[in-house]
C-alpha cells in the first residue's frame, strides 16, 4: 500500500507560500537593488547631458566657443560704503545643549555680522581707456534703459522719468489720465462724464472723471469731498474749491460763509435750493433773503433770525406779542387835565299807555 506525504492538506485548501523562507526574503532584495540601480544610472545618465549641453556640439563633439583675443572690462571703483544705523534688533543666537559643540553658535554670530555690514550701491562697468574693447556685449542696450557708462545714472531714472511725464503741460501726468483710460491730450476743463464737474477738479477730490457715479448709486455732485457741509454741486455754484473747506482761508466753513451777500449763508440756500452764488435766485426782483420760498409769511432773513426752517411751512416764527400804546401825562389835547370819560346818556323816558277806546252806543 502507497505511502502519501506526510504533510499533505485536508481536501479543498490551496497550499499558502511561506514569505519569511529565505529564498522569498532574498528575491525581495535583488528586486530592490535593481530598481535603485536603473533609478541611478538614469539620473546619472541626465545629468551628465545636462553638464555637457552647453559646451559641446553633439554632432562633432568640440567645443563651439571660438578662440577670441582677451578683453579687458575694468570696473569702476566702489563707492564708499554708507554708514547706517545699527538696528536695535539682534538675530537670536541659538544655544546647545552643555558638552555640544559651539561651532553652530558661531556660526549665526558671523551670519549676524555679515546682515548687518552695508551693501555698497550698483556702479556700473566703465569701458577701457581708449574705447578699446568697448563694454561687453548688450550693455549699449542696458545704457539705454537709463545706465550711463560711467556711472552717474540710476536704472531707476527712467521709470520715474516717465511716471513724472506731462506730455502737454497740462498740470496732469499723463500716467494719471491713462489710469482713467483718457489720452494724454485730455483738457483738465473738460468734463469727460458730463456730471458738471470738471476732470482737474473731480482728479483733485479723488473722483473717476470717467464716471458720473464714482460711489454707485450717488452722483458726484451730490458727494460732500471736502466735509464741510455743502455739497459738491452747490460748492460750484457758490465758487468754493471742492477740496477745501475754508476755501478763503477766513476762519469759517465754507458752508457758513455768504458768497453772494444777500444775507443768506451758503448752507442756508442749500437747504431752500437757492443759488448760492446769486443774489436773486429766481430772478423776482427780491433778494434771496427777502424772499418766502415756503410762503408762511415770513421771509428767509425772518425765519433765519428765529431759528426756524425757511423751507417748510411748518416751521414759522411766532407773532410779535402786541404793544398797547401809551397815553401822554396830561391829556392828548394838551390842556394839561387829564381826560374825563363823557357822561352816560340819560335814558328816554318810556312812552305813555294809549288811552282805551269808549264803549259804543246800543242800537236805538
Amino acid at each position: 500500500m502507497p505511502i502519501g506525504p506526510l504533510n499533505r492538506e485536508p481536501p479543498g485548501e490551496a497550499l499558502t507560500p511561506d514569505h519569511d523562507s529565505p529564498s522569498s526574503r532574498r528575491s525581495a532584495r535583488d528586486l530592490r537593488f535593481a530598481g535603485a540601480l536603473s533609478a541611478g544610472l538614469v539620473s546619472a545618465i541626465l545629468v551628465g547631458g545636462a553638464l555637457l549641453a552647453p559646451v559641446t556640439d553633439w554632432d562633432g563633439l568640440s567645443s563651439t566657443r571660438e578662440t577670441q583675443g582677451a578683453q579687458i572690462v575694468r570696473l569702476a571703483p566702489a563707492p564708499a560704503p554708507v554708514s547706517r544705523p545699527r538696528s536695535s534688533t539682534r538675530p537670536a543666537i541659538i544655544t546647545l545643549a552643555p558638552g555640544s559643540d559651539a561651532r553652530p553658535r558661531a556660526a549665526v554670530a558671523a551670519a549676524s555680522t555679515a546682515l548687518a555690514t552695508p551693501v555698497p550701491a550698483f556702479a556700473a562697468p566703465r569701458p577701457p581707456d581708449g574705447g578699446a574693447g568697448g563694454p561687453s556685449e548688450g550693455a549699449g542696450d542696458r545704457a539705454g534703459a537709463g545706465t550711463t557708462i560711467d556711472g552717474l545714472g540710476a536704472i531707476a531714472d527712467a521709470v520715474g522719468n516717465e511716471l513724472e511725464r506731462d506730455s502737454d503741460q497740462d498740470g496732469i501726468r499723463d500716467q494719471v489720465w491713462s489710469a482713467y483710460g483718457l489720452p494724454s491730450t485730455t483738457r483738465p476743463d473738460d468734463d469727460a462724464d458730463a456730471d458738471g464737474i470738471s476732470n482737474a477738479q473731480e482728479i483733485g477730490v479723488s473722483l473717476v472723471p470717467t464716471s458720473g457715479q464714482t460711489t454707485p448709486g450717488v452722483a458726484d455732485g451730490d458727494i460732500d469731498s471736502d466735509l464741510d457741509g455743502l455739497r459738491n454741486g452747490v460748492e460750484l455754484s457758490a465758487g468754493t474749491n471742492l477740496g477745501i473747506a475754508d476755501t478763503n482761508a477766513d476762519g469759517v466753513l465754507d458752508s457758513e460763509d455768504d458768497s453772494d451777500g444777500d444775507g443768506l449763508p451758503n448752507a442756508t440756500e442749500q437747504m431752500i435750493n437757492s443759488n448760492p452764488g446769486v443774489v436773486d435766485s429766481n430772478a423776482d426782483g427780491v433778494a434771496d433773503g427777502s424772499d418766502d420760498p415756503d410762503g408762511d409769511g415770513s421771509t428767509n432773513l425772518a425765519e433765519l433770525a428765529a431759528g426756524t426752517d425757511p423751507g417748510t411751512a411748518a416751521s414759522t416764527p411766532p407773532a410779535p406779542a402786541e404793544t398797547p400804546v401809551p397815553t401822554p401825562a396830561g391829556g392828548a389835547d394838551g390842556d394839561g387835565q387829564a381826560p374825563t370819560e363823557p357822561p352816560a346818556p340819560e335814558p328816554a323816558p318810556a312812552p305813555e299807555p294809549a288811552p282805551e277806546p269808549a264803549p259804543a252806543a246800543p242800537p236805538a
